[in-house]
């Protein structure tokens, strides 16, 4: 999994093999919905905010197929985390992890870090949609239409 970080963030992350000893005292919460007592299989990470409880966040992952977008990135908000999972995108507080919401571009096939204009810009088969530190900035109309007429 690839974790970028093109923005400051006021966290630490680490990718999660397995919950170790270490972690068995930490909240766990499952997304999407941070419930506390169970989900699905899915991206583990540790998430270490600068100020609170560092816990286990584990994101489900996209139906999309083997070749789907797996990544983690910092986002322009210093307290967001984007989650891509198997195409399946997140952006959860690192500080409270009930703020959360799901990627409008489903599933992520592209993920850009735009830092002059501190956005990051994520697209799926036909729409691009950008973040910046308050949420999204603009989403673009559908790019591509389908051919259903064969």
């Amino acid at each position: 999994m690839t974790m970028a970080r093109p923005f400051e963030a006021d966290y630490a992350l680490e990718d999660v093999h397995e919950i170790s000893q270490r972690d068995s005292g930490l909240q766990r919460f499952y997304f999407p919905g941070a419930s506390t007592v169970g989900g699905r299989d899915g991206v583990l990470l540790r998430v270490t905010p600068t100020t609170g409880a560092a816990w286990i966040g584990c994101f489900a992952f996209g139906s999309f197929g083997h070749e789907s977008m797996t990544q983690v990135s910092t986002c322009p908000n210093s307290q967001e985390i984007c989650v891509i999972a198997s195409g399946r995108g997140y952006f959860v507080r690192a500080d409270d992890p009930l703020r959360w919401q799901l990627n409008r571009a489903t599933p992520v096939v592209a993920l850009k870090a735009i830092q002059p204009k501190n956005l990051l810009v994520c697209a799926d088969y036909t729409k691009v949609v950008a973040y910046g530190p308050d949420g999204v900035v603009w989403e673009s109309a559908r790019l591509v239409g389908w051919d259903t007429d064969r």
